[in-house]
């Protein structure tokens, strides 16, 4: 009977020993994924005033030179008509 060899390392082993090589490289990885995390979050959800999908207070942003900036759902109804050619196109597109 052939003497046993040396057991074959399973894949947990081989990453084990590559972590333990490069400790720092590790490091590196593991705070560099967990900054993007950190990012992904305050972009998707915000954070205070960071990240486009944040809530903002009741005051709003403000214009440069201090007035409130105006809200597009606000705007005056007869400010939002065209062209009045264009309205007629847009009519009887609609009308088919």
């Amino acid at each position: 009977m052939r003497p046993a060899g040396p057991a074959k390392k399973t894949l947990v082993a081989k990453m084990a020993g590559a972590v333990a090589g490069h400790a720092y490289m590790s490091l590196a990885i593991i705070v560099v994924l967990v900054i993007l995390v950190i990012g992904i979050y305050v972009y998707y959800h915000g954070l205070l005033f960071l990240g486009p999908y944040a809530k903002h207070g009741k005051g709003g942003f403000r214009t440069a030179k201090g007035g409130k900036r105006k809200d597009p759902d606000d705007a005056d109804p007869a400010a939002e008509k065209g062209d009045p050619e264009t309205e007629r196109l847009i009519d009887s597109i609609n009308s088919r």
